[in-house]
């Protein structure tokens, strides 16, 4: 049973009687069980409270970025970090403006921060752009960078799949996506799920 392709979803009217077959819901309830005492915790109750809050006050008449000051504001957060790759530095520049002007203490960090060069992480040439001389991204270094400078939130805007998967992984601070790097959408992923055209052109898939 895949969630993705369920067409009962009892789980969202609180009626598992309704459950089809394999539903993990009532399969796997221990794994839910065991979730449910991470809520007891204060921090992640208070952020599933703000975010509630957040989405019902704010649904359908603000953008992410209108959210994202809303719901730091709201939990108290007054050092935000960002994580940027430096083929968004503009779009970095006028978010830290952005929250500045919203009383914000902004710490940022480029991709490149540190000079890592390709090399020393056993990069073959093939897999650079010119050799593995050239600086890559350090992840690793934004997060510890930001991690030093003990900020209450971090922000990734546009880091190459695999790399936000790093900073993630090592970011003490709880850390949120504003933008997702997709260089053919424009930063927009999802289009390849709504386009006819790009599910037939990547992945063969017609509707």
């Amino acid at each position: 049973m895949q969630c993705s392709k369920c067409t009962i979803l009892a789980c969202q009217e609180n009626d598992l009687k309704k459950a089809p077959n394999r539903c993990p819901s009532v399969d796997d309830q221990t794994v839910f069980d065991e979730a449910r005492k991470e809520y007891e915790k204060p921090d992640i109750r208070r952020i599933s409270q703000t975010a509630a809050h957040v989405e019902v006050t704010g649904y359908m008449k603000w953008p992410r970025v209108k959210e994202l000051i809303v719901f730091a504001n709201k939990m108290g957060y007054k050092r935000l970090g960002i994580a940027f790759c430096i083929g968004l530095q503009a779009e970095a520049k006028v978010l830290t403006k952005i929250l500045e002007k919203n009383n914000f203490e902004v710490v940022t960090g480029i991709c490149t921060i540190g000079t890592l060069q390709k090399k020393e992480l056993d990069i073959p040439d093939e897999d650079t752009f010119s050799t593995a001389e050239e600086v890559g991204c350090n992840p690793v270094g934004q997060a510890y960078f930001l991690n030093s400078k003990e900020t209450d939130l971090n922000i990734v805007v546009g880091l190459c799949i695999g790399h936000d998967i790093n900073f993630n992984k090592h970011s003490k601070a709880p850390t949120t996506i504003l933008i997702v790097k997709d260089r053919v959408t424009t930063h927009n992923p999802a289009a390849v799920i709504y386009s006819r055209y790009y599910k037939q052109k990547y992945f063969e898939i017609k509707e």
